[in-house]
């Protein structure tokens, strides 16, 4: 009887093992890669929408009568007469309250650079933006500052004419607790 040589072809235990480590470590980079890749992508549209929400906020009061007005419904008092109209002969550093409006916090940033400002709009606010499932737990805010306070000695360098101005400033703050971030943007409007 002949004997035939058998040749058996294949891979040996050791390469499969090494061929299954080097694609398992890949996947691993990949996936890795792409979940980084997604947090990111996340994290833009958050800052993005976040961004849109504060300049559409912001949009809301381009000029002091829409600020005036916002003011005046807030405190009852006729659109003329608001906390940002400075009483005639009065120059406190701050803006000038209504009578009625005696506890409106102080808004002038030179004298004080944490003055809460006058809320113009908040999350119970009819008029706020509406807020994409992007944001976890939004808060938006449109605050008006008196940075020079309620003077009408202010030279305006442009035109040099006597002026005082409001700060408006829009926030979003979003995110998880422990992680929030904030957009600000800011506009300056003359009264």
């Amino acid at each position: 009887m002949i004997k035939k040589s058998q040749i058996e072809g294949g891979f040996t235990i050791v390469e499969v093992v090494v061929t299954l480590f080097i694609a398992s470590t890949f996947l691993a980079i990949v996936l890795q890669t792409s979940h980084v890749s997604t947090l990111q992508q996340q994290t833009v549209t958050s800052r993005a929408d976040a961004t849109n929400i504060a300049q559409s906020n912001l949009n809301k009061f381009p000029d002091a009568a829409a600020v005036i007005g916002v003011a005046s419904m807030t405190s009852g008092t006729p659109s003329d007469y608001s906390p940002f109209v400075c009483k005639p002969g009065t120059n406190w550093g701050t803006i000038a309250p209504p009578d009625n409006f005696h506890s409106q916090p102080d808004t002038n940033t030179a004298v004080n650079p944490n003055a809460p400002g006058f809320t113009l709009l908040d999350n119970n606010s009819s008029n706020k933006e509406y807020t994409p499932e992007s944001l976890v737990e939004p808060e938006q805010k449109v605050i008006a500052f008196t940075p020079n306070g309620c003077t009408n000695d202010i030279i305006d360098s442009k035109d040099s004419m006597n002026t005082s101005v409001l700060k408006i400033e829009s926030s979003v703050i979003y995110g998880p607790p422990g992680n929030r971030n904030t957009v600000r943007i800011s506009n300056y409007v003359s009264l």
